[in-house]
């Protein structure tokens, strides 16, 4: 049995990274990320390199 976005697994067993989810949903209300996308919030959540704005000699 495949594994579908709201669907139980096969041995009836959550991951934990479902449980996240479904505890985090509905949770996110700040302005500034209001309206944001997937991909938007990731990039402003990653790790940025500090030397990458850095001027090459």
């Amino acid at each position: 049995m495949t594994e579908e976005a709201d669907e139980p697994r096969a041995d009836g067993a959550d991951t934990p990274g479902r449980r996240l989810v479904r505890h985090m949903r509905g949770r996110g209300s700040a302005h500034e990320t209001e309206g944001m996308t997937t991909d938007e919030l990731m990039d402003m959540l990653r790790p940025r390199d500090p030397d990458a704005d850095r001027p090459q000699e």
